[in-house]
């Protein structure tokens, strides 16, 4: 029997997410993402964001998006490979793609130049049903 989620259920998980990320931060660094959240992180470290209080909207359909801005200075120039997700209290959540499109995180420009601001323009998490 397949395991099924209700729409209550999925919000509640989705915004347990969200809460995990409030005032925590999202490193964008070179290369492939690791094989599991779990390993240490490789690449080089391009820029680490702050989150706002606030970083995603309420749940709606099991799924939450950016809120606010997400941006900082990068220290390192590369091309952005991955982002690995922090919450406030250093836990490591989770891992995703990044690039100008087609990726789990939206970056304005994955050609990433030291002392050039890095924009986060959209994230998306969706639990399952």
């Amino acid at each position: 029997m397949a395991y099924r989620k209700n729409t209550n259920y999925r919000n509640s998980i989705a915004n347990h997410k969200a809460s995990l990320f409030s005032n925590g931060t999202v490193q964008i660094r070179t290369g492939a993402q690791p094989a599991s959240a779990n390993d240490a992180a490789s690449g080089t470290l391009l820029c680490t964001i702050t989150l706002p209080a606030s970083p995603f909207t309420a749940a709606s359909g099991g799924v939450i998006s950016k809120n606010g801005a997400w941006s900082a200075v990068a220290s390192a120039s590369g091309t952005a490979g991955y982002a690995r997700f922090i919450s406030s209290s250093g836990l490591i959540v989770m891992d995703m793609s990044v690039a100008e499109s087609a990726a789990d995180l939206i970056i304005d420009d994955d050609a990433i130049t030291a002392g050039a601001a890095v924009n986060i323009t959209g994230c998306t998490i969706t639990v399952q049903a």
